[in-house]
């Protein structure tokens, strides 16, 4: 079995009770059933208070006030004070790193709801990957499509030389992964899997960014950033709410950014979030989702999701720069940590999301091209 992890992953550390967040609130912890039975047997007082703060049937930790019933007032999690960091459940010991599972391989990663993630996610120089191996035994997913899998992972590599491309300004390389992935997705759709390579050759050669620079350009009389992203802020009303703040912050932006009307709006490029920030957005969001669409053969969407999700942070982030009078690191960290832990941390998120992308209008790859044509 293959092992595959970003050089950033083994550099985290939980910064503990410092951390500006609490991965203990908000969301339900589910308990795997190893420690399930653990917490049952345990015995002693702290046996007795995980007999009451666990519910056995759900199997997950009970919540107060939307906290982990053993989050105290530190921010630390009373089960590893108590007794020990082996006694924490599988996920408290795993977040924030991330697994995503393949026939022979499992991809590894730090998961951008963490700040501490965050900030080596937007730290880090480039896709820098290791690799190892394990004595595992190979395991056999029924129907999985090997020959996609490795077309979807020659064709990741692909959109990673696009988005580190300094030849092109990032609006346009942007409009050059929705258009490769636009035409990917065919080939899927088609079961012309063989025609992939050709595909994405057309990318790299000379003069693919100013085709696609021309595409967006030709796209303006349709409509602009302005209105393509108050629509594309209204479809965050739609997803399920994981932090009570969450709703409040969303209509924050949404006055900051389109109350004042279109040219407030196209004033706010100043505050715009450095190009290689939103280069490590994108290769984070490329790298977690692209190749899982070996499952649902939607490589579109997943390309959509890396591209509109990075927009989105980047106007949020023109927010918090307003109000602080100039970009700051701690603000790209916090405004991406803040949206990827509405996200990512909900199967129902995630599936809405992925369902607008491929229905709504705003989301057409005109409507995304005239937006991203600033």
């Amino acid at each position: 079995m293959e092992y595959a992890y970003p050089s950033y992953y083994t550099k985290f550390q939980c910064t503990g009770g410092n951390c500006p967040d609490t991965c203990c609130a908000g969301w339900e912890i589910t308990i795997d059933d190893r420690s399930l039975m653990r917490y049952r047997n345990y015995s002693g007082a702290f046996g007795n208070r995980l007999a009451n703060s666990v519910d056995f049937e759900k199997k997950s930790f009970r919540q107060y006030g939307r906290r982990c019933t053993f989050l105290n007032e530190n921010n630390l999690c009373d089960i590893y004070i108590e007794a020990g960091k082996d006694m924490m459940c599988r996920t408290c010991r795993m977040y924030p790193r991330h697994v995503e599972e393949y026939e022979n391989i499992r991809e590894l990663s730090l998961s951008l709801s963490c700040p501490e993630a965050a900030r080596l996610i937007l730290s880090c120089d480039g896709m820098e990957m290791r690799y190892m191996e394990k004595l595992i035994p190979r395991e056999d997913y029924e129907d999985f499509d090997g020959y996609l899998f490795s077309k979807l992972l020659d064709a990741r590599q692909v959109l990673f030389r696009i988005i580190q491309d300094q030849n092109y300004d990032i609006p346009t390389r942007m409009m050059m992964l929705l258009s490769l992935a636009h035409h990917l997705q065919r080939c899927v759709s088609s079961g012309k899997l063989s025609e992939m390579e050709q595909v994405y050759r057309q990318y790299l050669k000379e003069g693919a960014g100013a085709r696609c620079r021309s595409y967006m350009m030709a796209q303006t009389a349709r409509s602009d950033r302005f209105q393509i992203m108050k629509a594309v802020f209204r479809s965050l009303h739609k997803l399920e709410v994981l932090s009570e703040a969450w709703p409040g912050i969303i209509r924050h932006c949404e006055r900051e950014l389109f109350g004042r009307g279109r040219g407030s709006y196209e004033q706010l490029k100043k505050w715009q979030m450095p190009s290689k920030l939103q280069e490590r957005l994108l290769t984070y969001f490329i790298y977690v989702y692209f190749a899982g669409a070996v499952y649902d053969r939607r490589p579109y969407v997943k390309v959509k999701l890396a591209v509109v999700s990075t927009m989105i942070i980047a106007d949020m982030l023109c927010v918090a720069a307003i109000e602080k009078g100039e970009v700051r690191m701690e603000d790209c960290i916090d405004t991406a940590h803040r949206y990827a832990r509405e996200i990512e941390h909900s199967d129902v998120n995630l599936d809405r999301l992925e369902e607008m992308l491929g229905q709504w209008r705003c989301f057409h790859i005109l409507n995304l091209a005239a937006a991203l044509n600033e």
